[in-house]
């Protein structure tokens, strides 16, 4: 059973490393294909845009030289050779020429100072069909007859019930007085067809579309002038300020890359825009090539992540076994450990039970040693005091300890050169010295001490320091003082008893 498991362990270890090495190694080039499509969907829609701002910006050009064209051509008209309206009449012959030779205008009207045709004509040759209109309130003629230039821009006029664009200049006499206003009616198919797109896609569509986006001019797409708004309801306008170029939602409901531009002096927009699908087609283009690239290596790296996974679930297997012979090694060397540190116990038990006698030996030692009358210190090499004993205490009325501390230094009536020299000669000589009689003053009268140097020496022969034994013979030698003055008047005593003898033998003789 365990076999068992340990094979079904293996072979979930086998998957996830295929599923992890195809991780590994097919997360760069995932990483590869999305940055090579982001680079190229902003290299492609950069393009794009540029192309589309071209289209823009040549089709503003055309339009704003045709419409200064049409502005001049207005102004030739707008200064008459008469003195007052009335005298307009005289002048129809010239006027129809204007829109008999100038193909680019539907209708031209003059109104009197108070907005009332006096004077229209059209392409069809019909005079003052208009006559009588009052066109006070249109923006047109309020500009123009306070002496500006206007265009009207695309809109949809109630008076000839169609898209209109209208051009209208002050009407001048010739004391260049405004004596009322003349408009012109821009034939809007032939504005319409200045217009150009690049025809790089079946999506692209050039329009023009007003300050509130409404469409002005024909699509391709089906956008309704004047009805349809050139962006989809669920959005904001996008077209405002003078220029830009954005992605939006058009009429349609389809997302577009648009570039638009106002005209100057208008009240519109030209606007160049291609669906965002179609202007992607080459990214798509690409993508694919590089699917077709990376499916091959995709298989590859499939079959080297199989052989790689496999390879190392056997050197896990190999590892495992070999890791369980060890481990029953361990298992057994463990066992041999523990028996030998059975024996160290009972070793560091013995140890243990040694140092405690030797500690009793030593304490037992130490308290014969303080036992003894005599003062007794131990120095090393340097003279340092390693130890002394209570009778050495006593014998100089020492209250701390001495221990660490030059012997000389710490018992300076010691620091004789005699003595200071037979200390030497026992470390250089390794043999005892000794000071029969040392005497001392240290203000509590005379005393004397017998000295002994006795060299200390390790296992190897080597002097590792020395033992000085001190011992008071101070009131031995006071005995022997008072011995010898005994002796003395022992024999004087003799010899005065001897003299007597002498004297009184002659005397009883």
């Amino acid at each position: 059973m365990n076999i068992l498991l340990r094979e079904q362990y293996y072979k979930k270890l086998t998957r996830r490393n295929i599923l992890y090495n195809l991780i590994l190694f097919v997360s760069p080039f995932v990483v590869l294909l999305l940055v090579v499509n982001y680079e190229i969907s902003r290299f492609t829609t950069s393009q794009i845009y540029s192309q589309l701002q071209d289209t823009v910006k040549e089709n503003i050009k055309t339009v704003s030289y045709w419409l200064k064209d049409r502005e001049i051509d207005l102004g030739a008209y707008s200064k008459l050779d008469v003195v007052e309206l009335t005298e307009v009449s005289k002048l129809t012959p010239f006027i129809q020429s204007f829109i008999s030779e100038k193909r680019w205008y539907d209708f031209i009207i003059i109104a009197d100072p108070q907005g009332t045709i006096i004077f229209s004509s059209n392409t069809a040759g019909e005079a003052n069909a208009l006559a009588g209109v009052n066109i006070v309130n249109r923006e047109y003629f309020k500009a123009s007859i306070k002496g500006t230039f206007f265009n009207s821009g695309i809109f949809y006029s109630n008076i000839i019930h169609s898209p209109a664009i209208i051009l209208s200049m002050p009407l001048l006499n010739k004391k260049n007085k405004i004596i009322g206003v003349v408009a012109v009616s821009l034939n809007l198919k032939k504005f319409y067809n200045l217009l150009f797109d690049l025809r790089i896609g079946k999506t692209i569509e050039l329009i023009l579309v007003d300050e509130n986006g409404i469409i002005l001019s024909p699509t391709r797409l089906g956008g309704k002038p004047l009805i349809n708004k050139g962006y989809h309801e669920s959005e904001k306008n996008p077209h405002t300020g003078e220029k830009g170029i954005k992605t939006h939602f058009d009429y349609r409901g389809q997302k577009v890359l648009c570039a638009y531009q106002k005209v100057p002096r208008t009240n519109f927009y030209m606007v160049s825009e291609i669906d965002l699908k179609e202007a992607l087609i080459p990214v798509r283009h690409v993508s694919r090539l590089i699917y077709y690239v990376f499916i091959p290596f995709f298989i590859l790296l499939v079959i080297i992540s199989n052989l790689y996974s496999f390879r190392i679930t056997a050197i896990l297997k190999k590892l495992t076994l070999d890791l369980e012979r060890a481990l029953e090694e361990t298992h057994q060397k463990k066992q041999e450990v523990d028996t030998i540190n059975i024996e160290l116990k009972h070793k560091v038990d013995e140890t243990e039970l040694l140092a405690r006698e030797l500690t009793l030996s030593e304490e037992y030692i130490r308290n014969i040693i303080d036992s003894i009358s005599f003062g007794l210190i131990s120095m090393d090499c340097n003279c340092i005091i390693t130890h002394h004993n209570k009778g050495a205490a006593d014998l100089f009325n020492i209250n701390t300890s001495l221990i660490g501390k030059n012997v000389f230094e710490a018992l300076p009536w010691l620091g004789t050169v005699e003595t200071q020299t037979l200390c030497k000669n026992t470390f250089t000589q390794k043999q005892a010295s000794t000071i029969e009689k040392h005497k001392l003053e240290r203000g509590m009268g005379e005393e004397y001490f017998h000295l002994t140097f006795f060299p200390i020496e390790n296992e190897t022969g080597l002097i590792v320091g020395a033992t000085l034994l001190i011992e008071d013979i101070t009131e031995r030698e006071r005995l022997q003082e008072q011995l010898a003055k005994y002796e003395k008047l022992s024999s004087l005593s003799q010899l005065a008893l001897g003299a007597a003898h002498e004297i009184n033998n002659p005397l009883l003789g």
